[in-house]
């Protein structure tokens, strides 16, 4: 059954609320009260950890516990191997009475299998390199699959919840509630129309506080605020973003912050350095001002 845009925009939950009162109200007078509707208190449900379930891997710190899981497995299995080649490198370098024939033979053999544990140390870094370039190809190819937005949507009470709940289920819908006359919704605002062109595979829209009929407190002090939803879910909520990020901030900073917060994937034209993800935005015709 389909959400009703209240519904959507508070996350499903309406036990804590931004009043738009100067006091803080309790929460049992929420009930039938108006202009509670903002969504400041709201909790985010946590963030899958089953990449493979939703096909585009996690950036963010669980995604990043979740590839050290696997790649610990992996290397443990070559520790192994390593092991057991260095017992038998030890056995066959204990002192034994042979043969000078099965001397030269067996100095052969401990020979051959020294060279093949340096072989294994040495690979190390070959492994790792491996199984990175590996998972960026899995993610890259998991990315290709995806609608193609590369615009920023302008919502309404009318349209947001079918703009969210139509999209595919691996697709990440990232929307900035913002207000006319506030420097840092106007900073997220030129950011958006940066990383909707450099992340096409999310989608990226703004809806107006106002139109949406928030709290005016939530108005005043809840803007900017980004929510992230992900198979008609809301992932995350980041409310009055501008006391981490200024007023002013370049898109890079706000493309860090939803990357740090696990909101963003790794771009296709950068995915041979995960930890560069950021500073590599370019818009031309971006101008931030401090007008």
């Amino acid at each position: 059954m389909s959400l009703s845009f209240d519904d959507k925009i508070l996350g499903e939950k309406v036990d804590n609320y931004c009043s738009s009162s100067e006091g803080g109200e309790d929460s049992d007078e929420s009930d039938g009260g108006e202009g509670h509707e903002a969504i400041s208190g709201v909790a985010a449900p946590p963030l899958a950890t089953d990449t493979l379930s939703h096909r585009v891997a996690q950036t963010g710190p669980k995604g990043v516990i979740a590839d050290y899981k696997q790649y610990r497995k992996l290397k443990d299995e070559q520790e192994k191997l390593k092991s057991e080649v260095s017992l038998q490198v030890a056995k066959k370098c204990a002192l034994t009475s042979r043969p000078y024939s099965a001397d030269q033979s067996a100095k052969e053999e401990e020979q051959q299998l020294k060279e093949m544990l340096e072989g294994l140390m040495d690979d190390d870094d070959a492994f790792l390199a491996q199984y990175r370039q590996k998972r960026l190809a899995e993610m890259q190819g998991a990315l290709k699959s995806l609608p193609i937005y590369a615009r920023v949507y302008e919502l309404n009470t009318g349209n947001f919840v079918s703009e969210i709940d139509k999209e595919p289920a691996e697709v990440t819908v990232i929307v900035h509630i913002y207000e006319e006359g506030n420097p840092a919704c106007k900073s997220t605002n030129e950011a958006f129309e940066c990383l909707c062109k450099a992340y096409p595979h999310s989608k990226f829209c703004k809806i107006r506080a106002s139109t949406a009929f928030l709290s005016r407190n939530f108005v005043a002090n809840g803007v900017p605020a980004i929510l992230v939803y992900k198979n008609k879910e809301m992932i995350g909520n980041l409310i009055s973003i501008s006391k981490e990020l200024d007023d002013y901030f370049p898109p890079e900073e706000l493309e860090t912050y939803l990357f740090e917060h696990g909101f963003l994937p790794l771009k296709e034209d950068n995915v041979s350095a995960v930890p560069e993800q950021s500073s590599k935005i370019r818009c031309a015709s971006l101008d931030v001002d401090s007008d």
